[in-house]
């Protein structure tokens, strides 16, 4: 199978990703968009053009610098043998997530974009566009001493007071300290492709102390804070594929096919010092001061870099996902648009006008029998795409002042119209995709002992190993009071998570060195602390009391983002929930996912005495989310599902079907707070340790040590197929 080699005349033949024949130019487009799909060319293709952009990285928070783009592969002279070739699209990176602590300077970088891959197997004979660096944020830390968190998007040698831009296809810009660099270009030539990436902007430094803006495949701008622009590839233009793509990226990529823009920094404080990002999708930076505007994502589809924050409480705007076309001389199809065969366990089916909906509340499988042609519906889908709603199952409620779960994060995976985004042709003849139904994390830890939730576990369509893999995250479990074993003279009866399936539950905690306690047998993280394994699709509530934790083992309980790394004693601040991690799921699941923050301490004007709100799916990346609701303890909302992917005459269509509540915390004293809105349901009412209801919601947190706390409700898949 040979790659990349010049080759004669003649036309070629291929299956895969979204088809589109052009008789005006008399060529085949295949166009492969976020996720893993299979190209299998039946006739040689000789003369081809591909272009491959990879994912966009995402911008920074605290007046941050902007994403750099997915660096692009160009190759003009493109010859594939016939037989099957792998696509990966990837997604852009998460954009930096603001700090929940007490300072400015508690922000994480922005995660740089994923990589794009088109080639055979062996990696080396294929093209791999790299994914854009990521943004730095704000590099000061307002004076406090306290060294900020930056998960595992942070290189490990990264200095947190002198961090640059994280090097990427393009390099990504830095936050506004004197001097820091911008994040080097990385993308390289590969396999007779040219090679396109430029290095982010660095800081100004004083006295203007800017960020600057991500790199661009076509330039590093001169324009102070500017994102790059993309390269124009011209053959390439978005009016040829207008008919199925959305209207934003048509508008971007314009007439000259521009691909690759980078982000531009965010405003610095009351001054308008915000800049756009590059012509090609390049997300602009955001305007105004405290507490902040969150920063504007990258185009879909364009690879181009998220946008910086302004203020110290928004998040940076998250990457656009790459993309790949290859084109070639083609005879005109003779083939229609045509329909998948599918055989389910499904516990539910409904049809609505020209698709059936298979619903998933337990455990089942999924199975394509047959795979339709790769010529386009008028909804600009091949009948072998389909959309999928899911969510994990929620987290259970702490116990003893307990806190609320996290709900389940969400995935809901459709385009704007409720259009197809998975390609299920790989799986065609392959035998049967397990559907798995994440279980709700179980309450009921009562008696002589204080214990916090437990996480939900994941909900899922096929093994990670597969192309059109989805995972929605369980969300965290709330924190409890103090120390698991406050109330047991010194034992610790909390055996239920060795036997729990933590293999299916959310990714605790992002921080891979030994600062990152949680332990499934030893779920207060560490000895004496009782915060719990909080993070999850949507994180689990912070526990009361903040003032006795710290004490406990010398002020290393977290002040921020949850149980996953110490606070350096002295700086006890208190805490805030467990970390979202939806959005750092992989492929459509983080792009199309939705999680957030548990609730704390210091996303609150309020006492101390509280066993906070878990995150729910709803969340706008403003510490707002947690500040303007009525009650501190209040579990956080869930997030409405895309109208249009019910579409008028489904029962569930206007009714704003939302799930992934959290669940409500407890005073110390007081009246109960309910949990967060969903539809059907809600997360569980903390007090008396409410069950939730619905979907993926949390569970709510109880007062008393002898009582027992909520369980999280388990989660739900739904997937939309072309049935007509």
């Amino acid at each position: 199978m040979l790659v990349g080699l010049g080759g004669g005349g003649g036309v070629g033949s291929a299956t895969g990703g979204i088809y589109h024949y052009d008789p005006g130019t008399g060529k085949a487009y295949h166009v492969f968009l976020v996720g893993k799909h299979k190209l299998t060319v039946d006739s040689d293709i000789n003369n081809g053009k591909l272009l491959i952009v990879g994912g966009g990285g995402g911008g920074g928070a605290h007046h941050g610098g902007g994403g750099g783009a997915g660096g692009a592969l160009y190759h003009s002279s493109l010859s594939l043998s016939a037989g099957d070739y792998n696509v990966d699209i990837g997604k852009g990176g998460a954009g930096a997530i603001h700090g929940h602590g007490p300072a400015n300077g508690t922000a994480t970088y922005g995660e740089n974009g994923h990589d794009s891959y088109l080639g055979p197997p062996s990696t080396p004979q294929g093209y791999t566009a790299y994914g854009g660096g990521g943004a730095f944020p704000l590099g000061r830390n307002g004076g406090s001493g306290i060294t900020p968190l930056y998960y595992d998007n942070a290189p490990s040698t990264c200095n947190p007071y002198q961090g640059g831009g994280l090097p990427g296809g393009c390099g990504g810009g830095t936050g506004d300290e004197p001097g820091r660099p911008g994040g080097a270009a990385t993308q390289t030539p590969m396999n007779g492709a040219t090679g396109y990436g430029y290095a982010g902007q660095n800081a100004t430094g004083p006295p203007t102390y800017n960020a600057g803006g991500g790199g661009g495949t076509g330039e590093t701008s001169s324009t102070e804070g500017k994102g790059g622009n993309g390269r124009a590839f011209s053959n390439f233009p978005a009016a040829l594929f207008s008919p199925f793509m959305p209207a934003a990226w048509t508008s971007e990529v314009a007439p000259q096919g521009y691909f690759g823009g980078g982000g531009g920094r965010g405003s610095e404080g009351n001054a308008a010092t915000e800049q756009p990002g590059g012509v090609g999708g390049g997300g602009d930076g955001a305007s105004g001061s405290n507490p902040g505007t969150v920063g504007n994502p990258g185009t879909e589809h364009t690879g181009g870099g998220g946008g910086g924050s302004s203020g110290f409480y928004a998040d940076g705007g998250d990457g656009g996902p790459g993309i790949a076309i290859l084109s070639y001389d083609a005879d005109a199809p003779e083939e229609s648009a045509g329909l998948m065969t599918v055989s389910t366990t499904a516990n539910g089916t409904f049809i609505n006008g020209n698709y059936t909906f298979y619903t998933f509340t337990s455990t089942g499988t999924f199975t394509v029998t047959q795979a339709a042609p790769d010529i386009r519906h008028p909804d600009g889908r091949p009948g072998n795409y389909v959309s999928i709603v899911t969510v994990g199952g929620g987290g259970s409620g702490g116990h003893h002042h307990g806190a609320g779960g996290g709900g389940g994060g969400c995935v809901y995976a459709t385009g704007p119209g409720g259009d197809g985004v998975i390609d299920l042709r790989p799986a065609a003849g392959n035998g049967a995709i397990t559907v798995k139904i994440g279980a709700g994390g179980p309450g009921g830890q009562g008696g002589n002992a204080t214990n916090p939730g437990i996480p939900g576990q994941a909900s899922r369509f096929g093994a990670s190993s597969d192309p059109y893999y989805v995972i929605a995250h369980g969300g965290g479990g709330g924190g409890s009071h103090e120390t698991p074993n406050f109330r047991s003279s010194g034992s610790r009866p909390y055996g239920f998570m060795s036997s729990w399936l933590t293999d299916d539950t959310a990714p605790p905690s992002y921080i891979t060195t030994a600062n990152g306690w949680w332990n499934p047998n030893v779920p207060g993280g560490s000895n004496d602390n009782g915060a719990g394994p909080r993070s999850g699709g949507s994180g689990g509530g912070a526990p009361w009391s903040m003032s006795r934790n710290p004490y406990v083992t010398n002020g290393t309980v977290p002040y921020s983002n949850g149980c996953d790394g110490p606070s350096p004693f002295p700086h006890y601040y208190g805490e805030s929930g467990g970390f979202g991690t939806q959005k750092l799921a992989p492929g459509v699941s983080g792009f199309y996912g939705y999680g957030s923050p548990g609730g704390g301490r210091h996303d609150y004007p309020a006492s101390i005495n509280y066993g906070y709100g878990g995150g729910g799916s709803d969340y706008a990346g403003k510490r707002e989310f947690f500040s303007n609701r009525p009650d501190n303890k209040q579990g956080s909302p869930a997030r409405n599902v895309p109208n249009n992917f019910y579409g008028p005459g489904h029962p569930y269509y206007n009714t704003q079907h939302r799930l992934g509540a959290g669940g409500g915390g407890q005073h110390q004293h007081g009246p109960t707070a309910p949990g967060g809105d969903a539809r059907p349901g809600s997360g569980g009412a903390g007090g008396s340790g409410g069950n939730a209801s619905g979907y993926g919601n949390g569970g709510g947190g109880n007062r008393y040590w002898p009582d027992t706390s909520g369980s999280g409700s388990s989660g739900i898949m739904i997937i939309k197929v072309r049935s007509s």
